[in-house]
């Protein structure tokens, strides 16, 4: 497995404007891009070479589950790789499972491991298609 490097640190949050406004205003991130769908609202924000993801869960049943009183908490820690299929390979040999299969957007393909198979920590491996 080749890991290249750490892609971004995930973070659900209870209040993404009040997120969005710690990092933007506190500590110099711009906003990177945007994830929508029917399970969450995400922005990614980047400062230099670090880029972080802010998930806001739309399941109040959820957002309950995973913050109880907390406004954040970590999410799972993503590490960009070179060659998605080593990883599921190293992944299987260690006895890791993922939570889900293959997710493919325009500019990658990424999995999610099963926190209760990698110490209670959720990882994330993106691969870049060619030229994104």
């Amino acid at each position: 497995m080749n890991l290249l490097g750490v892609h971004h640190v995930a973070f659900v949050v209870a209040d993404l404007d009040a997120g969005v406004q710690l990092w933007s205003e506190g500590f110099g991130f711009e906003e990177a891009g945007r994830v929508e769908n029917d399970d969450l609202s995400a922005i990614f924000l980047a400062s230099g070479d670090v880029l972080v993801e802010l998930i806001a869960l739309k399941d109040e049943n959820a957002v309950e589950s995973r913050l109880g009183d907390r406004r954040a908490v970590l999410d799972h820690v993503a590490f960009s790789v070179d060659g998605l299929e080593d990883v599921l390979e190293r992944l299987e040999a260690l006895g890791i499972e993922l939570a889900g299969g293959i997710r493919m957007s325009r500019t990658s393909r990424t999995v999610f491991t099963d926190a209760t198979t990698t110490d209670d920590v959720t990882l994330q491996f993106v691969e870049h298609r060619q030229g994104d």
